[in-house]
């Protein structure tokens, strides 16, 4: 029986640290003017401390001018009373709501439609943002760029929280704080923003535009007449391993005829309702579905922006994209099939590159397309910044002159004989079952922008790669999954900017080169499933860190084995 763990109780901050906290956050490594002084200890004194108090304050200290006018107005709204009542955080915190500048109040209402303690991944926050009209167009940026200023902002004011960041050390995903849920909710309420249902509240008292549903409670909700105006369905689940399922989902988009999103991703469903198609205000898209294959017809869907299908069995068929003028994200965990109401549009990669009768793309606002199989011509999406393909030859990517991410897994039976020119903005590359010999990795190496590389099973094959001088100049991130390399012969002038290195599952390479404990930007190497030699040399590089006076260790090493239990790779799925 397993030993239960008594809680630790945190205690509360006394005045010195709470000033020290306030300060820090709201001046970092600068200095506090001296007139500030004063009425900054006050502050801090006044959030009677509590570290969430103080470190929203300091947001929204930090976000205005360093003036003791403005100060001053802050102590006089910061209560003194919440470690007396609790409830009277909300005061406290709710003064960094109502100082927000409008067009952030709505992105942080809407954490409140997720559930507590929810990490959301950033990329379907900042799809479900832009379909809800809360970004502003901006001239000189997309509005997904936008949306990440956005988000940046809430997080300088501490208001979300960075829970998970990408292997290239982009935010994966965030959340808020329960008393910072709590108030989007309050706020929520308060201005008719939003409507949840749970196991504990199936209310219906307002008419609401963003209608929330947790626990999975989409088949037991009630639907009212006049809900026709909710321009939002939401449903979310705690786990992705227990989905509930239903057989038809056609009476949600029957009561909701004016749907901009529609998210069901917490729950299974056999087929996509026929109703779908009438959505013709639908933005956003996401649904899993069981089908063996799974055929979505959206030529009337011409305001879609996003489209999300999860589902395990067959392949997804796109019918009428080329109507949807404004699609910019299409993900999936099936392989996508893309065809229009001609035959046009689905080309063989060996037919010409141009389009049928010299017509414009209608997909030029595609930014991300996952997974795409072969036999499609990307020619069809120029201004692609993401893409996951499988093929059977290297598929012609270098005219995607905006192609950042790119993941291949090669489907042909033999090695891999030609690769093609890359694209000179790629930032993130992910190669599998290609059976690259190493003496082509200098053609990776080459890529000017490169600071994500990931070679998975068989990506390269051979017992020994050396690299050169000039080579991956940007690279930060590097891992090798499933490779049966022997040697690795390699200077730290060669990788001169890397940060992070993951090997996975490479039971025949004999140690790590030592000379990369010399990189002076290395901040991690893991180690897994890897024989004990391997993990001898990481050991080895950890002791020579020490002898040359590292402030505790520069290289932390995770070594696991066959017998031992195996960790969530969290970088697995970094650009999906």
């Amino acid at each position: 029986m397993a030993l239960q763990a008594e809680p630790y109780h945190l205690s509360f901050l006394n005045e010195d640290e709470s000033w020290n906290l306030l300060r820090f956050k709201v001046f970092r490594k600068g200095s506090c003017p001296i007139d500030l002084i004063e009425i900054g200890k006050e502050i801090a004194k006044k959030c009677g401390g509590l570290p969430l108090a103080i470190v929203v304050i300091s947001g929204l200290l930090a976000k205005k001018d360093e003036t003791e006018e403005w100060w001053k107005h802050v102590s006089g709204s910061v209560g003194s009373y919440i470690i007396s009542d609790p409830e009277q955080y909300m005061d406290t915190l709710a003064l960094s709501y109502n100082h927000l500048p409008q067009h952030l109040k709505p992105c942080f209402l809407y954490f409140g439609a997720i559930p507590e303690d929810y990490e959301i991944p950033v990329r379907q926050l900042i799809s479900l943002c832009v379909a809800e009209g809360f970004i502003r167009q901006n001239e000189q940026k997309s509005l997904e760029e936008v949306a990440e200023d956005y988000l940046m902002d809430l997080i300088d004011r501490s208001l979300t929280i960075v829970s998970k960041r990408r292997s290239d050390g982009g935010i994966k995903a965030c959340c808020v704080h329960d008393l910072l849920h709590d108030l989007c909710l309050r706020k929520a309420r308060e201005d008719n923003f939003l409507r949840q249902i749970s196991r504990y509240n199936q209310s219906s008292e307002y008419r609401q535009c963003q209608l929330c549903i947790h626990d999975n409670l989409v088949d037991k909700a009630s639907f009212e007449p006049y809900e026709v105006c909710t321009r939002s369905f939401l449903s979310f689940g705690r786990s992705l391993f227990d989905l509930p399922m239903i057989k038809d989902a056609s009476f949600i988009c029957q009561a909701f005829m004016l749907l901009r999103v529609l998210n069901l991703l917490s729950i299974k469903i056999f087929s996509v309702p026929m109703a779908l198609e009438r959505l013709v205000h639908l933005r956003y898209l996401a649904l899993h579905v069981e089908g063996e294959h799974v055929t979505l017809k959206i030529s009337n869907l011409w305001n879609l922006e996003t489209i999300i299908i999860n589902g395990s069995k067959g392949s997804l068929y796109l019918n009428g994209i080329q109507k949807t003028v404004n699609l910019r994200h299409v993900y999936s965990t099936r392989p996508i099939n893309i065809h229009g109401d001609s035959p046009s549009l689905f080309i063989n990669p060996q037919t010409t590159r141009k389009l049928p009768g010299g017509s414009p793309s209608v997909l030029e606002n595609v930014q991300t397309i996952g997974k795409l199989p072969g036999g499609h011509d990307l020619v069809w999406f120029p201004n692609l910044k993401k893409l996951k393909c499988q093929h059977d030859s290297f598929p012609k990517v270098d005219f995607l002159v905006h192609l950042e991410t790119l993941s291949l897994i090669y489907n042909g039976y033999k090695r891999c004989s030609h690769l093609d020119r890359f694209p000179p903005k790629l930032k993130s590359l992910t190669l599998s079952n290609f059976r690259l010999p190493w003496d082509q990795m200098s053609i990776f190496g080459s890529l000017p922008n490169l600071e994500v590389l990931k070679l998975s099973y068989k990506a390269f094959e051979g017992p020994s790669w050396s690299t050169s001088d000039g080579e991956f100049r940007k690279l930060k991130f590097l891992k090798l999954r499933g490779l049966d390399i022997r040697q690795w012969n390699t200077s730290s002038s060669h990788f001169p900017s890397l940060q992070t290195l993951l090997l996975d599952d490479c039971e025949l390479l004999e140690e790590i080169p030592s000379s990369l404990g010399d990189v002076s930007t290395l901040e991690m190497i893991q180690v897994r499933w890897c024989n004990r030699s391997t993990e001898n040399s990481d050991q080895q590089i950890q002791e020579e860190q020490k002898i040359m006076g590292y402030d505790g260790p520069k290289v932390v090493i995770y070594a696991l084995h066959h017998y031992e239990v195996v960790f969530e790779d969290v970088d697995e799925n970094d650009d999906e």
